[in-house]
């Protein structure tokens, strides 16, 4: 187990160790759920479905393998709507570019050769597949659509492949329905690329400045379906791996080598699959070129060949065959056989586990379970990737843990070896301590005096608020009190008549002034008011709590008695202040303060 292998582990713990494997190929769904026992597997339920719409064939794996017995939640998925190629980047190996970026980089590369795998599963492939069109009808549909395209003028219209079959060859609406509920399967309209990535273990020379990378790709809206399709029975999809290329080097060999060796051993892994056929062409057990092409069973071997030469017959030493079209022995053996005659080299095959059960699907099992360690398989996460094993929270706590640990150990021994040597040093550190106990006490009195400091400074701060208070008394408040009394006694001098004399002016410091005053007559005085209120209505005064009372005055006149209050108070702070008297609000009980306010 490699250094990175056992980091992962302890830092996962590892508790899973069962797992549903599901391949959806263009036959439909099937599903095996797969039970680790040390690095062993075991297969348990096998189930498939042949329904068409895609939350149907889940729907039917599922109630079988609850009928049978499964309880798991963990999901994988073999699709071969993950497209898997190598692909030549400037990203070394060994970066340490955050995840983001590692993802954004995988999706800007891996689109054209998505795009181009999308077209192995296009309608007329599927068609093709369920015997609805032949070979040769397909094409001329293809060639009819192409000419309807870039026909001139008025005559130029687009029509959809399965219209175009209808029209031309009286496929079934039924049939066509069906076809386009499959494809759904594989093909998306949603935008966006979710990724996953593997550096190759054997990579060019450094001084290339180009590294070789193993990506994965699949359409997100898609992923989010498959997803949601097996949430609704309370499975956990965890990643999707490809159909094609799942079987490269299923188990690592030695050490990984950086560097190439001259003469490289160059071997082609065939792959079989219901209406696709793909080549990879591997050196040193990396893949270095993967070819996928539709076909048919008619066009089985002509395909072969096709791959073969595109990816180097005349440097191929082996060719390996992972065969998941044969339904029996029989027919495997005779597609070995052919292949063999038409290429003009040995083959060796691969066999399947089970019936069900693919290559790819055991690979995917053995990639998630980690029963063993697998090279060259790269998986979709439905979930956010992870960053490299070293770039991980979780593992660089564990080795801080360890090398705390470590420290520790090390303490503790130093700790033994130098117990004579601070015994000698006991002395010194005695004195030391008298020393410090010095320096605390000086401290201790340098801490008093800022205390002494502090007292002063607040002592000085309330002077200074004490004088900030008489020069706003006598350059703001005064001279204002002034004013407001000049501006009554001239408001007064307009307003007096000759029928009133008056007696006395009182100034209370939060009410304002007290007026009192005789005249002859009520009328008079009422009219005084009246005036006088308009008078000092300017200057924001409002006379309160008037009375005017019959009262013998001077040389023994009968006459009327008038008192008033002028303030700058509104009605209701005139209220307040009237029930408080001088007193402050905060002086009076909570709820009765309340009250007033």
């Amino acid at each position: 187990m490699s250094f990175e292998s056992f980091l992962e582990k302890i830092t996962t713990f590892n508790t899973i160790d069962h797992v549903l494997v599901c391949e959806a190929s263009f036959t439909g769904l099937r599903a095996t759920a797969v039970n680790k026992k040390g690095d062993n597997l075991t297969v348990a339920q096998e189930v498939s479905s042949t329904q068409f719409e895609l939350g149907d064939a889940v729907a039917d794996v599922m109630e079988q393998l609850r009928q049978k017995g499964w309880k798991g939640q963990h999901v994988v998925l073999v699709t071969p709507a993950v497209c898997l190629t190598v692909l030549d980047l400037n990203i070394p190996t060994n970066n340490k570019l955050p995840i983001a970026q590692m993802a954004d980089s995988m999706q800007w590369e891996m689109e054209p050769a998505f795009n181009q795998h999308q077209r192995v599963m296009l309608i007329g492939q599927l068609l093709q597949f369920y015997g609805h069109l032949k070979a040769a009808e397909l094409e001329e549909v293809l060639h009819k659509q192409t000419e309807l395209a870039n026909a001139k003028g008025s005559a130029a219209v687009y029509k959809v492949f399965g219209e175009l079959a209808r029209e031309m060859f009286g496929v079934k609406q039924a049939d066509l329905a069906n076809c386009l509920k499959r494809q759904k399967w594989f093909v998306s309209e949603s935008e966006g690329i979710k990724c996953g990535w593997r550096a190759l273990k054997h990579q060019p020379l450094q001084a290339e400045g180009v590294y070789k990378w193993l990506v994965a790709g699949m359409n997100q809206g898609l992923l989010r379906e498959w997803q949601a399709a097996f949430a609704k029975y309370g499975a956990q999809l965890e990643a999707c791996y490809p159909l094609v290329g799942s079987g490269v080097t299923p188990r690592s060999e030695g050490k990984r080598r950086v560097e190439p060796v001259v003469n490289a051993e160059q071997h082609m892994q065939l792959e079989l699959h219901h209406g696709v056929i793909a080549g990879v062409a591997l050196e040193h057990g990396d893949p270095r070129q993967i070819q996928t092409m539709s076909c048919s069973q008619d066009t089985l071997l002509t395909h072969a060949a096709e791959l073969y030469q595109l990816l180097g017959a005349d440097q191929m030493q082996s060719i390996t065959l992972i065969d998941s079209l044969s339904s029996t022995t029989e027919q495997a053996e005779q597609h070995k056989d052919d292949l063999t005659n038409i290429l003009g080299c040995t083959i060796s095959k691969d066999d399947k586990p089970s019936e069900k059960v693919s290559v790819a699907m055991r690979n995917a099992a053995l990639h998630f379970l980690d029963a063993s360690q697998l090279v060259n398989v790269v998986s979709v996460s439905a979930h956010e990737p992870l960053p490299p094993v070293m770039q991980r929270f979780a593992v660089r706590a564990v080795l801080a843990v360890m090398a705390l640990f470590a420290v520790i150990v090390l303490s503790e021994t130093g700790l033994y070896l130098s117990q004579f040597y601070i015994q000698a040093k006991s002395n010194s550190i005695a004195a030391d301590v008298g020393k410090i106990r010095d320096s605390i006490k000086r401290i201790q009195d340098e801490i008093k005096k800022v205390d002494t400091l502090k007292a002063e400074i607040k002592q000085k701060k309330l002077e200074k608020k004490q004088a900030d208070t008489i020069v706003q008394l006598v350059s703001k408040e005064l001279p204002q009190r002034n004013d407001h009394l000049l501006q009554i006694l001239k408001a007064l001098e307009e307003t007096v008549t000759e029928d009133l004399v008056m007696e006395k002016i009182s100034e209370d410091t939060i009410l304002g002034f007290k007026l009192s005053a005789w005249s002859l007559s009520e009328q008079s005085a009422q009219e005084f008011v009246k005036y006088f209120q308009i008078a000092i209505h300017p200057l924001g005064f409002q006379v309160k709590d008037m009375t005017i009372t019959e009262e013998t005055g001077r040389l023994g006149l009968i006459g009327y008695a008038l008192n008033f209050s002028i303030t700058l108070l509104n009605d209701k702070e005139w209220n307040l202040r009237k029930q408080l008297g001088n007193r402050p609000i905060s002086s009076l009980p909570a709820n009765v303060a309340n009250t007033l306010r």
